[in-house]
């Protein structure tokens, strides 16, 4: 979202009833507001627990009025099995850091016993504008390679 400061994005979510191209995080997060008034931290908190992955594959849309996204994501949210829904186990190993710039929320979605020992896997969001970029651009170019490319290591495309 060009010339969106990360003090703005709820606001901007709240407001804004097509939201086309938005990525399913997106959506999720302005299905889980109350209002333009909501801090992102009280928003990225309602997600903390809820089977995101699951979520992540369904069609909720989040398309609409607040009220109309809402009412498609607590839908999406009834068709997974009750046992998927809430999970303590989740909230308690879910944490988030909220900055004026930056905001990293690790959600917890599930522990794998894997040959080596147990492992926790988590649903990494990583939000951040452009003056937390321009104060770390190395940071930034990082991220957004990681979040474009399977080879991070590799040469830029030119």
């Amino acid at each position: 979202m060009a010339n969106m400061r990360l003090p703005d994005l709820v606001p901007y979510l709240a407001r804004h009833a097509d939201p086309v191209g938005w990525p399913v995080e997106l959506l999720m997060l302005r299905a889980v507001l109350k209002g333009p008034d909501d801090t992102l931290e009280a928003a990225l908190g309602c997600l903390v627990g809820l089977p995101l992955i699951d979520l992540g594959g369904s069609d909720f849309g989040g398309k609409g009025s607040l009220l109309e996204a809402r009412a498609a994501f607590d839908s999406a949210l009834s068709r997974i099995p009750e046992t998927r829904r809430h999970q303590s186990e989740q909230q308690t190993q879910s944490v988030m850091q909220i900055l004026p710039h930056l905001a990293v929320a690790c959600f917890h979605v599930a522990s794998a016993d894997f040959s080596y020992g147990c492992k926790q896997l988590y649903h990494q969001w990583i939000i951040f504008d452009d003056l937390w970029a321009t104060a770390n651009p190395a940071m930034a170019h990082s991220l957004f390679r990681f979040g474009s490319r399977w080879d991070v290591l590799g040469e830029d495309k030119k």
